[in-house]
């Protein structure tokens, strides 16, 4: 069972990654566990920053 769902999260990571859509995922607490570079690029964040572990109000903005 455990393969199947590294498998799972391995296509949609692949998925993501690939996209032209800013993508972003976050646990239950709410906090980040995955941002595509389209992602950042959406809130004018660098394309190497890494927003994952980060509540919302953690994450630079413009405002």
């Amino acid at each position: 069972m455990r393969e199947i769902l590294e498998q799972s999260l391995n296509m949609l990571i692949r998925f993501w990654e690939n996209s032209s859509d800013p993508w972003r995922v976050k646990k239950n607490q709410p906090r980040f566990i995955y941002a595509n570079p389209r992602s950042n690029k959406a809130i004018n964040l660098p394309a190497k920053y890494n927003v994952e572990g980060l509540l919302d109000d953690e994450i630079p903005s413009l405002v």
